[in-house]
């Protein structure tokens, strides 16, 4: 108890400490503000937040004062070098007008807790709380559209995260978030940029608003993408989904899209499938039923099935053996025991 209570007045005494030498509130976008009160950032106001950088570009090299130790050829490479990082800094939005965007409450990332965000803001600006290793509760309101680049990078504390009306979540958004234990995602979703959830192993959940069909046009650019890899489970409407009925409009099954689905067990193919993608159903453990109705085999895209335990595979007729096994080979159609079945047949078996 003694030591619980000196570790946070000794945060405390930090976060005072720091407060007295850097500024503690001002602008963070256009019509928003923040504001540092004890261990908590307050965010309020209406529209999109800027986007940061955590790295000094530098300017030109005619612009460097003390430049009479560098060779000709050396200023040449640095204002080269220079030049064309800060044209990828502006380009990406970290820069506007030559004015650089750093972080305004960097100063702040080893004692912050709390970040609260007001209804109004559209946007987290890319790496706005990246590397704030303390940050343990996090408010979102449902205003919240967009999540920016390593905008929570390395929150190692942070344990959920509830994003209701988000439509993106991108590239490296939550890496590194070790100790994130729950997602909620809204219907709204519809990309998830490359390495959104590196990292993520303590996940063991992911709740969803929407339906089966609504979660399959969710565009995961990579395995890292699809939090499921690491959380397993996934819940829709509070139940926890085993089965799924690839949707009716779905020809090609897209990548990644059930990647570590560990609580599924039957897959439903309509007879329009054509396609699955690539690491599709890779890692779901427990999967081990296939209801196939194309009358042709699908094209198995990389790894698609790959550690899964299918045991029972259910054709739409006893014809389609030969083809299913030379295009799927034996590995997942070696247990093909029952032809021309239907589904009741498959759900009793299990």
């Amino acid at each position: 108890m003694k030591i619980t209570i000196s570790i946070a007045c000794l945060i405390w005494a930090t976060a005072m400490a720091c407060a007295q030498d850097n500024e503690t509130s001002g602008s963070c976008g256009e019509n928003l503000t923040w504001e540092l009160s004890g261990t908590t950032i307050h965010i309020s106001g209406s529209g999109a937040m800027t986007n940061f950088t955590t790295r000094y570009m530098g300017p030109p090299e005619d612009e460097v004062e003390d430049v009479s130790k560098l060779t000709e050829r050396q200023k040449a490479k640095t204002r080269k070098k220079q030049l064309k990082a800060k044209a990828k800094a502006k380009k990406k939005g970290y820069i506007d007008d030559d004015i650089e965007h750093l972080i305004p409450w960097y100063n702040f990332n080893k004692f912050v807790t709390t970040i609260v965000v007001d209804e109004g803001v559209t946007t987290i600006g890319d790496n706005a709380f990246k590397g704030f290793k303390e940050l343990s509760t996090l408010v979102l309101p449902q205003s919240i559209e967009t999540i920016g680049r390593e905008a929570f990078y390395w929150c190692v504390k942070l344990d959920s995260v509830s994003l209701p009306n988000a439509t993106t979540i991108s590239l490296g958004a939550f890496s590194g978030c070790y100790c994130l234990k729950s997602v909620s995602l809204g219907q709204k979703i519809t990309t998830i940029e490359k390495s959104a959830f590196y990292q993520c192993r303590g996940l063991r959940k992911v709740n969803y608003g929407g339906s089966v069909s609504d979660w399959f046009v969710i565009d995961f650019q990579s395995e890292n993408s699809n939090p499921l890899k690491y959380a397993g489970k996934l819940f829709i409407d509070n139940q926890l989904v085993t089965e799924i009925n690839v949707p009716d409009t779905m020809a090609v099954v897209p990548a990644y899209v059930c990647i570590g689905m560990t609580s599924l067990k039957t897959l439903r193919l309509h007879e329009g499938v054509t396609s699955i993608g690539p690491h599709s159903f890779d890692g779901c453990r427990a999967l081990n039923t296939i209801v196939a109705r194309p009358p042709e085999p699908p094209l198995l895209e990389r790894y698609a099935f790959l550690n899964t335990d299918i045991h029972y595979v259910y054709l739409p007729t006893a014809d389609s053996k030969d083809s299913y096994q030379s295009a799927w080979g034996k590995r997942y159609t070696y247990y093909i025991n029952k032809l021309g079945q239907k589904d009741e047949d498959a759900d009793n078996e299990k």
